[in-house]
């Protein structure tokens, strides 16, 4: 079923841009005519027509294709499309093997009579556990729409967050690269080519030289020696983080370390209340709200400490008295959650939340990723310096012993 793609203004004079899968541009534009919208423009997305693609063996579901995937199921699902042919079309529109996998197993689980969010479920290896959780509330609730949207959003969240972070570090990551590599031309190349000066003149390195000589032939004598290790030391911390017991110590490291901790809590802080927010708005009570959400907190002590706050709260603690004793949450967060209980307004309250901790991400971000770029050139430089001025101090003297 072919894409468009259209602009129209409904009846409270806000536009609205959006998706639309239609057998033809005259059947869409009477579609949204008698949804009550006043059509502006409809075009037909050449490129997302549907149509058989290749297959793409992959590992993994990207976040990119997961949003793409949740966001044209809520069109189909908007547009009255029945589950089966909506996994059909998706189906034609997916070129990831596993995604693919997903929906040819999904759409059979439901064609058996199996709940929606239990045929997902079957995938949580590939899925946010969010994901299957709003799942399920839309589907009990009647609410599948505001559910695959809701999912979207927080995707797209999570993808402009990484976004903005990668794109912050490719400056630093590109001149450490470079800088590497120059350390290693002086040290392996240059450096051994004074040696053999010196020795033709009968001469005695500087001993900052004479250290930097030692590390070039060692770097050049078991090169695959230190590959080796650095490869082990990688899957080393691999195999200690995939233990509970060896990531909770990694994990509460983390929270200690200079800046990074800040952006450590700040952002998983931030996935929790927006978490909370989607679920307590969903239908579940604020407890279970809580509690689900605490699972989709990766950092495991800070997990720990917000299921303390849910001890808490059931054993009889005010939500204000439970979130004050938690020494990581922020403190505007806690009395905004204090006035949404007391004046009985705990739904606006979330949205307030989740806005002002997102802008602090941002606002965290930005300084975490203005700070540690200075730090790794001033860091970078004194390296590049020190290794200079031990390569290039036998110069100095050279003249001295040609003199003699």
């Amino acid at each position: 079923m072919p894409l468009f793609e259209f602009k129209a203004k409904d009846k409270s004079g806000n536009i609205i841009e959006d998706l639309l899968y239609s057998s033809s541009k005259l059947t869409a534009s009477t579609d949204l005519e008698k949804r009550g919208l006043d059509v502006i423009s409809i075009d037909f997305k050449e490129e997302e027509v549907s149509k058989k693609r290749n297959r793409v063996f992959s590992f993994w579901i990207s976040l990119q294709e997961l949003a793409r995937f949740t966001r044209y199921f809520a069109v189909l699902i908007k547009g009255n499309v029945p589950i089966i042919e909506a996994m059909n079309i998706l189906r034609e529109e997916s070129r990831n093997s596993i995604l693919l996998d997903m929906i040819e197993d999904v759409k059979h689980q439901v064609e058996g009579g199996t709940p929606l969010y239990m045929a997902f479920s079957r995938h949580s290896k590939h899925l946010p556990k969010i994901f299957i959780d709003l799942v399920k509330i839309g589907e009990m609730s009647g609410k599948l729409y505001d559910s695959f949207m809701r999912i979207t959003d927080y995707i797209e969240n999570t993808i402009n967050f990484r976004r903005k972070l990668r794109d912050a570090l490719t400056y630093p990551a590109i001149l450490v690269f470079f800088i590497f590599v120059l350390v290693t031309y002086v040290v392996t190349l240059l450096v051994p080519r004074f040696e053999e000066i010196y020795k033709s003149l009968e001469g005695e390195l500087p001993m900052p030289t004479q250290v930097l000589l030692a590390v070039g032939h060692f770097s050049r004598n078991y090169i695959w020696m230190i590959i080796s290790g650095i490869i082990f030391i990688i899957i080393l911390y691999s195999e200690i983080n995939a233990t509970r017991t060896g990531k909770r110590v990694i994990d509460k490291i983390k929270l200690f370390l200079p800046l990074y901790g800040m952006l450590t809590i700040q952002y998983n802080i931030t996935h929790f209340v927006k978490s909370v927010s989607l679920m307590f708005f969903s239908g579940y009570t604020f407890i279970n709200s809580l509690k689900e959400s605490t699972n989709t907190v990766e950092n495991i002590i800070l997990s720990e400490e917000l299921n303390k706050v849910c001890d808490r709260i059931e054993n009889g603690s005010t939500i204000n008295e439970a979130f004050r004793k938690n020494a990581y949450m922020p403190s505007f967060t806690v009395s905004m959650l204090k006035v949404g209980e007391t004046s009985n307004s705990l739904h606006d309250m979330l949205d307030t939340i989740v806005n002002f901790n997102e802008r602090e991400l941002d606002y965290v971000t930005s300084t975490f990723l203005r700070l540690i770029e200075p730090i790794i050139i001033v860091t970078l430089a004194f390296i590049v310096g020190v290794v200079l001025f031990a390569a290039y101090l036998p110069i100095l003297s050279m003249s001295r012993l040609i003199k003699v």
